[in-house]
This record gives C-alpha cells, structure tokens and sequence, in this order.
C-alpha cells in the first residue's frame, strides 16, 4: 500500500504556517507518507529582493525560493513542536496564479489531499479578492482540508453538549 502524497499550499504568511503545520501533523501520523509543500509566486506580484535586478527577480524567487520555503517549513515545525522528517519533505516553487499553480501540483503529484490555509475574509473583500481557498474547494480533484489554528475564545458552550449522558473524557 503506498503512502498519501499530502499537498500544502502556502502563501508564505501566517495562514500558511497553519497549512504547513497541519502538514506536518499529518505526515507524522502517516509514516509512509510524503509532503509537498508549494509556494505559487505571481508575475509582477512579488517581494523586492534588494540588489537583484527587477528582470531576474522572479527567476531569483523560484531559484532561491525552496531552499527559503525548507527553512520556513523548519522554522514551523520547531515553533509547534512537530516532528520534521526531512526526507519525506520537498519544498516547491511555482510561478503562476495561486488557484491554477496549486491544482497543476496536486495533478502532477498525484496528491491525496491538498491542505489550505484561510484569511477568512468576508463581505465585500471577499467578493473583490475572491477566495483563493474557496475556489480550490470547487475546483480540486481530491479532499481538500482548510487549516486554520483552533480557536473557541469567548463562544459560549450548550447547556447540553453531549447527545447521551455520560462522562467526558479527558486526554
């Protein structure tokens, strides 16, 4: 039986620490398993590199780029306190838009489930920015996971939140 090929998406920001660590999560739980994590930059939409000439700097981006990503994944993993399989990890770089780059990756990698982080906008921000999550929910060709940090500060609980009496389990 061969292990799931997990896919990240990852924009570089919080949202996508959150992606990568639930990555990372899952790889730990699956050992024969592999993570590609992916950083899709857009033409004309990147950071300024000091120094690079405005013509290399997307060339700059996607040559310095993974190792930059691998870093990052690193940094992720020792700040949550999950395990970081080197091996098993393989930092990309794409250029492209992000929707399209990302459903290119799951294709090429055969993925078994794509992992999203979310900003979570709402309103009319996101109906000018669209969604870049939403849209790789529609469009995706396998189960598509939307990390985000567990959050439940200042949201009450039921009176009854259990369907049965019984006791609740602490871990």
């Amino acid at each position: 039986m061969r292990g799931r090929v997990l896919l990240v998406g990852t924009d570089m920001g919080a949202r996508g620490d959150d992606a990568i660590v639930e990555g990372l999560t899952q790889l730990a739980a699956r050992s024969t398993s592999c993570l590609h994590v992916v950083h899709v930059v857009e033409p004309g939409k990147h950071v300024e590199i000091p120094g690079a000439p405005k013509l290399t700097q997307e060339e700059q981006a996607l040559a310095d780029g993974p190792h930059a990503l691998r870093r990052r994944i690193q940094y992720d993993a020792a700040l949550n306190g999950v395990p970081y399989a080197a091996a098993r990890v393989q930092a990309h770089v794409r250029l492209g838009q992000p929707v399209e780059a990302l459903l290119q990756a799951s294709v090429d990698f055969e993925a078994d489930l794509l992992i999203l982080g979310t900003h979570g906008r709402k309103g009319l921000q996101h109906l000018l920015i669209g969604s870049v999550a939403e849209r790789l929910l529609r469009h995706a060709r396998c189960p598509v996971l939307i990390a985000r940090p567990k959050n439940y500060h200042g949201l009450p609980k039921s009176p009854y939140p259990f369907s049965e009496p019984h006791e609740r389990v602490h871990e």
